[in-house]
């Protein structure tokens, strides 16, 4: 009966190849771009994420803003003194507390014959224990470094390809505005917060202070938590300490940045499952435009079959057989259109990933998961069989003379 069945539904659409083809493209198009919008959501969500992992887990970094009080504007700035008060108070949350000093943007670096302008941090060596900084080669600083003022740097994968020309530059002395260092170790270039940093050199924050005159106050400072810390209840408390020792209100946005690494974690998970929502919501909406299409070809299917359906029933066929006839190749249509569709769409992702390797964006690559391959599955089926079930139910109530005396 099956096979019969099958070759039935075969020879149909055979006869109609064009209406077949234009009845199942609303459903691979929807389908398609079902899988087109989600493999790029998730690829975004990957590349978020994955730079998010560049700091560590329970971290929060402090940035300085500007404030107003009676002189004008103020800008607010931290010092060795304020991060010793901060590590006592909160010695049973805090394992690493450590400042950052961008002594410029546009710092001019040279090596040999070659100069450009790059960005210059100054940093301890806890500073790679709350930004998961790695290096390719060489090695991060250690508290040597820092304590005795030693003229080493780390530099990231672009300030190596323009200074040194891919060549190895463990070793060598580059001059940082007239100071000479020695390079001793490379940015890694795998994740995406790593590319972030490629263009900036890293010294030991006393060698800076030392060589640069640049004064022991700062703008940004990091802090990470132990594993058991409430995360934003230390943010808080850390923040009205702030507000109190500066002297600014705790209410004014402008004076004080925060960047939580669990809030913006939680944010965007937060924010992409909202967007695949909205795609999921979508690719449903063009399924659904697709299986009014399939639904209302099968009706004219079954009105163009009618006779041929009297026939059937009068030579003994079975209501049930007459409705697995139509409903087989409702689900026919409706899946070979769909399987055609998610095989386009992951195509046409495989082809997007070729594009964005040529690329430096957020976007590494885009994919598509078992789950999601496995609800489109089964929408194609039920889609198969809501868009058969009325013209289906319509063919079992035909009257076999009736039928046979329709022109």
């Amino acid at each position: 009966m099956i096979t019969s069945i099958f070759l039935d539904i075969l020879s149909s659409i055979k006869q109609h190849k064009a209406r077949s083809f234009l009845t199942g493209f609303g459903i691979g198009w929807g389908i398609f771009i079902l899988v087109i919008l989600l493999g790029t959501s998730a690829g975004t969500q990957k590349g978020v994420m994955t730079m998010l992992e560049g700091f560590a887990q329970n971290s929060i970094w402090f940035y300085g803003g500007l404030t107003k009080d009676h002189d004008g504007q103020r800008k607010i700035v931290f010092d060795e003194t304020l991060l010793q008060q901060i590590a006592c108070i909160f010695k049973e949350h805090l394992i690493e507390i450590t400042p950052e000093i961008n002594l410029s943007y546009h710092t001019n670096v040279s090596y040999q014959q070659t100069s450009q302008n790059f960005s210059v941090k100054a940093v301890r060596a806890n500073y790679h224990n709350i930004k998961l900084l790695k290096v390719s080669s060489g090695r991060l600083f250690n508290e040597n470094d820092n304590k005795n003022t030693r003229n080493v740097a780390i530099v990231g994968e672009k300030v190596k390809e323009i200074l040194f020309d891919h060549k190895d530059p463990i070793g060598k002395d580059i001059c940082i505005s007239e100071e000479f260092f020695k390079v001793v170790g490379v940015l890694e270039s795998g994740s995406v917060f790593d590319q972030l940093e490629q263009g900036t050199i890293f010294i030991p924050l006393r060698t800076a202070i030392k060589n640069f005159n640049i004064g022991d106050d700062f703008s940004v400072f990091g802090v990470s938590l132990a594993p058991d810390s409430d995360v934003n209840l230390v943010e808080s408390r850390i923040k009205h300490f702030l507000a109190q020792q500066l002297s600014f209100d705790i209410k004014d946005k402008k004076a004080l940045y925060i960047f939580n690494f669990e809030q913006q974690s939680s944010m965007f998970l937060k924010l992409f499952e909202g967007l695949n929502l909205f795609f999921w919501f979508i690719g449903i909406c063009l399924l659904l435009s697709g299986v009014i299409g399939v639904t209302n070809i099968m009706f004219v299917v079954v009105k163009e079959r009618t006779k041929e359906i009297g026939i059937r029933k009068a030579m003994g066929a079975k209501p049930q057989s007459i409705l697995a006839l139509i409903l087989f190749e409702s689900i026919s249509i409706t899946v070979f259109a769909g399987f055609l569709g998610i095989l386009v769409g992951v195509m046409g992702l495989e082809l997007f990933d070729l594009y964005l390797q040529s690329l430096d964006m957020l976007i590494k690559d885009t994919f598509i998961n078992f789950r999601v391959v496995i609800g489109a599955l089964v929408i194609l089926v039920v889609s198969g069989l809501v868009a058969g079930l009325v013209p289906a139910n319509n063919a079992m109530k035909i009257k076999p003379i009736k039928a046979i005396q329709t022109e």
